[in-house]
């Protein structure tokens, strides 16, 4: 019996190993055909295809992975300069037992390339411990005063005076009916992002829509 057992151990570690060394080929072939079609839809919509770009808005990431971006898209929509990014970073944590165990996280990044640079701001929406920060200490000095707004989306700016510049009454409107996302901007650099991987390209188009959006409703 304890022989067989010696036998059969190591044939199920081999087994174990062959299942996951298959695992790992189909993962990267199947993310090659993947990124294979993105590139080929950008070279069929005079779209520029890059590799592993530089990019400054990774400050602005979670994670702040400056190394981060494993392929951008760079094309022209409404007469903006648009950007379609892949983001990831990889967090690590450490049990109790001292067991290490990390978790990659991936985002689909979209910029829009605005005409000139602005002051810095961001907006974001609430979630449950912001909403709980709120209701203790009140707004902060950038809020809007509109509470429809203010009670779901944050802002961030240097001052007052910024955030309402930014934030007039139609994309107030838009934030208030969910039809904008979360933004921010640095520089030219009007930004939003979401989690997840491109995997269908024919969704590009409509993943800059909202963010054009709100760069046509800047300060209106």
């Amino acid at each position: 019996m304890d022989q067989l057992l010696w036998v059969l151990i190591p044939a199920g570690i081999l087994l174990l190993l062959g299942l996951f060394t298959v695992a790992l080929v189909h993962g990267v072939r199947q993310d090659r055909r993947r990124v294979d079609a993105l590139r080929a839809w950008a070279r069929a919509h005079g779209w520029r295809f890059i590799d592993s770009p530089q990019a400054e808005w990774t400050t602005r990431m979670p994670g702040r992975n400056r190394r981060g971006v494993s392929l951008a898209m760079v094309g022209v929509q409404q007469g903006h300069q648009v950007s379609i990014a892949e983001y990831r970073y990889t967090e690590t944590t450490t049990s109790s037992n001292n067991t290490t165990s990390s978790t990659t996280h991936h985002f689909v990044v979209v910029v829009v390339h605005l005409d000139r640079p602005g002051a810095t701001i961001a907006v974001q929406s609430r979630g449950a411990l912001s909403k709980l920060g709120r209701s203790i200490f009140g707004d902060r000095p950038t809020a809007l005063g509109d509470e429809r707004f203010d009670s779901q989306w944050r802002v961030s700016a240097t001052d007052p005076a910024t955030a309402r510049g930014y934030l007039g009454p139609a994309l107030v409107a838009e934030h208030i009916a969910g039809r904008v996302p979360h933004w921010s901007i640095q520089g030219t650099e009007l930004v939003t992002y979401e989690r997840g991987r491109l995997t269908d390209p024919s969704r590009i188009p409509a993943l800059a829509a909202p963010l054009l959006r709100v760069a046509s409703l800047l300060g209106r």
